[in-house]
C-alpha cells in the first residue's frame, strides 16, 4: 500500500507542478472546478441516457460489468478480490463522470471518459465467456456479443462517414443505418477505405 501511495504521488507530481506554474496554486483552474457537482447528479444519465449513455453507446460494457459481478460471486478468493476492486473502479468512474457538468461529452465518439476502464471490462467479458462455457447459453451469448461488437463497429462507420449526428445518438435511426444502410453501402465503403481514403474527410454535399 505504501509503495502504491508513493507511486501515485510521484506520478501526480508533474501535474501539481504544472498547476502551480499555470494557476499559481497546486490545483486546477476555477474554469475546471466549477464544472464539478460532487453529488454526481448525472450518474444515471451517463449510463442510460438514450442520447449519450455509456450503455447505449457501448452495450458490451454492460455485459462486461455483469461478468465482474459473476466473478465477484463465484470466482476463487483471488478472483473475487480482483472483481470487487474492478467493480469499485467502475463505480468511481461512474461517480466522477456523473459529477461533471459536461457529462454528455457531446461531439466525442461515445462516453470517452470510460476508456480508462477498458482492461477492467475485458476481465468482465472474459468472466462472462468463462461462465457460459459449453452450456446451452453458449450460442445465444456468442450471438449477443457479436451483435454488440457490430453495433460499435457500425457507429464508428456512421460517425466517420457523417451518417449520424455527432452530438448525440438517435438509437432508432442509428440502428436502421447499422443493419440496413451500412450493409447496402459496404462495397463502396470498402473501396473508399482502400483506394480513396481522403473522401472520408471531405464535407458532405447537400442533396
Amino acid at each position: 500500500m505504501l509503495a502504491g501511495t508513493a507511486a501515485f504521488l510521484i506520478g501526480l507530481l508533474p501535474q501539481l507542478l504544472a498547476y502551480k506554474a499555470l494557476n499559481g496554486h497546486y490545483g486546477p483552474s476555477k474554469l475546471v472546478t466549477r464544472k464539478m457537482t460532487w453529488t454526481a447528479p448525472h450518474a444515471l444519465e451517463v449510463l442510460g441516457s438514450p442520447e449519450h449513455g455509456f450503455f447505449v453507446w457501448t452495450p458490451l460494457a454492460a455485459i462486461a460489468i455483469v461478468g465482474l459481478i459473476i466473478l465477484a460471486r463465484r470466482g476463487t478468493a483471488t478472483a473475487r478480490r480482483v472483481a470487487i476492486c474492478a467493480l469499485a473502479m467502475v463505480a468511481l468512474q461512474i461517480y466522477v463522470s456523473g459529477s461533471v457538468e459536461s457529462w454528455t461529452v457531446a461531439g466525442a465518439f461515445g462516453q470517452r471518459r470510460f476508456v480508462a476502464l477498458t482492461i477492467v471490462l475485458v476481465i468482465g467479458l472474459a468472466a462472462v465467456i468463462a461462465a457460459v462455457g459449453r452450456t446451452r447459453w453458449r450460442t445465444p451469448v456468442a450471438l449477443l456479443l457479436a451483435l454488440c461488437v457490430w453495433w460499435n463497429v457500425a457507429l464508428i462507420v456512421e460517425f466517420g462517414t457523417g451518417l449520424m449526428n455527432r452530438q448525440r445518438l438517435e438509437p432508432r435511426r442509428n440502428a436502421y443505418d447499422a443493419f440496413v444502410t451500412l450493409p447496402r453501402m459496404a462495397p463502396s465503403l470498402v473501396y473508399r477505405y482502400l483506394f480513396d481514403r481522403e473522401s472520408f474527410y471531405q464535407p458532405r454535399r447537400s442533396p
